[in-house]
């Protein structure tokens, strides 16, 4: 697939969006993102008008310049180039996770990429990030980020308008759904990654974000009669953005979330994203940021 021999549809409401029948494709100078309209609009903002509605919708991306990206996915020790050239179009919110440090451990490619998409399908802005995000202990559970964004996904309306009837504060977690084994290759381990692997994964990352809420500080009342301090409203909705390295991956965790209780699922949207030819975000290295 290249950008090539897709028709732009003037009647799409998303800057620099093509469209080629059910699909929609976000056309940039770093990667393309590809998504169904259909699933995208009825499911997520049906999500977004209904507060214990469960979701769960997938996608893809895909490097706009394939052929090199595949020469680095070769090579672990290409993982900061590689990751340069998948960020040469970041928006204002994916660069201020970028010039944040890091709160821990070897997500950082992910938590950048993973703003920059859903600013992008979901016309977002960011407003908070991780390391702003205040909570009544240091170690509470946390989300990465914190969106805000129209109850309609495609409205054209800027999501920072002071419109809160018709806006919504998103709390994001982001993981990575993938299966480790030294030298062997992302691909081949994918095959070892099993339903109990994804259902692991799917119930820590939603009890975490489910204690992230209910733990988050009241920025708009510092009273200490009011419960510490905390508000149980934090943010109207979660979404557990799942990157995956190939679509064998995201169907189990497709099959993994339909096993769920749905007490766990309720108020979440889980978004699943298939990134071709990104192995950067898997095999990230806290020597890859000082190189």
């Amino acid at each position: 697939m290249t950008a090539a021999n897709i028709k732009t549809v003037k009647s799409c409401s998303i800057k620099n969006c093509k469209e080629q029948k059910s699909a929609i494709y976000i056309v940039r100078e770093d990667f393309i993102t590809k998504f169904n309209f259909h699933e995208f609009q009825m499911k997520i903002d049906a999500a977004m008008n209904n507060q214990h509605k469960p979701t769960f919708v997938m996608h893809e991306i895909l490097p706009t310049n394939q052929k090199q990206a595949q020469v680095y996915d070769k090579n672990i020790n290409f993982n900061k180039q590689s990751f340069a050239m998948l960020t040469k179009d970041l928006g204002e919110g994916a660069k201020r996770i970028q010039n944040e440090p890091n709160a821990g451990g070897t997500s950082f490619f992910s938590e950048i990429l993973s703003c920059e998409i859903l600013e992008r399908v979901l016309n977002a802005k960011l407003t908070k990030t991780e390391l702003e995000i205040n909570y009544i202990s240091e170690h509470s559970k946390k989300v990465d980020y914190l969106l805000t964004m129209n109850k309609s996904t495609f409205n054209t309306n800027d999501a920072n308008d002071n419109d809160n009837n018709n806006t919504l504060k998103i709390g994001v977690s982001v993981t990575r759904a993938f299966k480790f084994i030294k030298n062997v290759g992302l691909e081949e381990s994918s095959e070892f990654f099993t339903l109990e692997d994804a259902q692991y994964l799917l119930q820590k990352k939603l009890i975490g974000a489910f204690y992230a809420c209910e733990n988050v500080l009241n920025n708009n009342n510092n009273n200490n009669d009011n419960k510490q301090g905390v508000d149980h409203q934090g943010w109207d909705k979660t979404i557990l953005h799942v990157l995956v390295p190939n679509e064998k991956i995201a169907n189990t965790c497709k099959k993994a979330y339909r096993k769920l209780k749905c007490e766990m699922k309720r108020n979440v949207i889980v978004i699943v994203t298939v990134t071709k030819w990104m192995n950067c975000i898997y095999s990230e290295r806290l020597y890859d940021h000082f190189l």
